[in-house]
């Protein structure tokens, strides 16, 4: 008897790995399939596929990083105010999440820095310029910057990635403050480095 019950233990774990594996496979899928689909401008695809990918597997960080880049995507073509509101809820939603679930990961941190840059503007497809920030996303996004940069004030990469959002969003203080970090770590890179150009 406690053979029949190892023996049906023992396939019932193998089928759920087996189902964890195939909805993990299938979210990857998904996720690229999305990514794809933005690039060729299949819109609503893209947006549902992101979606899927997220509820497929919810603790991959890039699924949600992806699935922003998607909502700003979306964003762009929406002209209804209070939607175009929804969708930068969902985008920060998304980029706290993807940060959340990978907080260690410089890769990941230094990737969401250009999304949290787009989610301060009003208009994505305009420079920079004070009256194109979004008074409210560009607070989250100074605090998002500056609680990374005090994070990781040893590393010169990440000051510099810091730097490069400060300047375009007109942070005068804080970029200040992070070419003065620079100076201290690496001022070779005050000579070439495209955030300090």
């Amino acid at each position: 008897m406690t053979k029949k019950v190892l023996l049906i233990f023992i396939w019932s774990v193998y089928i759920l790995v087996c189902v964890i594996f195939i909805r993990i496979f299938f979210a990857d899928i998904n996720y690229k399939r999305s990514q794809a689909l933005l690039n060729g401008n299949y819109l609503e695809s893209a947006v549902n596929l992101s979606e899927k990918a997220v509820s497929q597997n919810p603790l991959e960080p890039n699924y949600y990083k992806g699935r922003a880049k998607v909502y700003l995507i979306k964003f762009l073509y929406v002209k209804d105010l209070s939607i175009k509101s929804q969708i930068k809820e969902k985008i920060l939603a998304d980029l706290e999440k993807a940060y959340f679930l990978n907080e260690n990961n410089l890769v990941t941190i230094r990737n969401i820095f250009p999304l949290y840059y787009l989610l301060a503007l009003k208009d994505i497809n305009l420079e920079t310029f004070q009256n194109n920030t979004d008074s409210k996303y560009l607070e989250v996004t100074k605090e998002f910057l500056e609680f990374n940069k005090k994070r990781f004030w040893n590393d010169a990469g990440v000051i510099a990635s810091v730097a490069k959002y400060e300047r375009k969003l007109g942070l005068v203080r804080e970029y200040s403050e992070s070419v003065q970090r620079i100076m201290e770590l690496r001022p070779d890179l005050l000579d070439w480095y495209e955030s300090f150009r």
